[in-house]
C-alpha cells in the first residue's frame, strides 16, 4: 500500500512538473493569473485554454456569463426570485473557479480586497455566486493584461 500512494506521488510530481514547464514555455498568461490567491497551474492553464482569444469578449463582466457563473433570471412583475447560476459553459473550469474562490474566501485565505468585500468565511453557495465576479476579474486582467495586484492585495497592517 505504502509502495503504491508512493509511485502515485512521484506520478503527480512528475505531472505538476510538465504543466509548470507548458505554462513556461508556451502559456506565460498563465503564470500571470496564478498572482491571485487560490489560482495554481492547473486552474490558470484551464481558463487560459477555455478561453481561447481573451479578445473575443468585449467586456470582462462577459467571462462570467460564458463560464456559466451569473445567477440566472425569471423575473415576473415585481418578483425577482434569486436563482442558482447558470451552470453554462465548462463545467471543470468552473469547479476550478469555485474552488479557487473558496481558497480565498474561506477561514483560512489570505487577507484581500476580495475576501474584505466577502466579510469573512462564506457558505457554498455564496462563495459559489462571488466567484462569477471574481472570474470576470481575471478576465479583466488576461484581457487587459493588468496585474492582479491592486485587485487582489494584502491587507495593510
Amino acid at each position: 500500500m505504502l509502495s503504491t500512494i508512493e509511485q502515485l506521488s512521484s506520478d503527480i510530481r512528475a505531472m505538476d512538473k510538465q504543466v509548470k514547464e507548458l505554462i513556461e514555455s508556451t502559456y506565460p498568461e498563465a503564470a500571470h493569473l496564478q498572482q491571485v490567491s487560490g489560482v495554481g497551474p492547473i486552474t490558470s492553464l484551464w481558463y487560459i485554454l477555455t478561453l481561447e482569444d481573451p479578445s473575443r469578449f468585449a467586456k470582462s463582466r462577459v467571462v462570467g456569463a460564458y463560464l456559466g457563473l451569473c445567477p440566472g433570471q425569471r423575473s415576473s412583475g415585481e418578483q425577482r426570485p434569486q436563482l442558482g447560476i447558470s451552470k453554462a459553459g465548462d463545467e471543470t473550469l468552473r469547479r476550478y473557479l469555485v474552488q479557487a474562490a473558496h481558497c480565498v474566501l474561506g477561514p483560512l485565505g489570505p487577507d484581500s480586497d476580495l475576501r474584505r468585500l466577502a466579510k469573512g468565511s462564506v457558505p457554498v453557495e455564496e462563495a459559489t455566486a462571488r466567484s462569477g465576479p471574481w472570474s470576470r476579474s481575471l478576465g479583466s486582467s488576461l484581457c487587459c493584461c493588468t496585474a492582479y495586484g491592486s485587485r487582489v492585495r494584502p491587507m495593510s497592517p
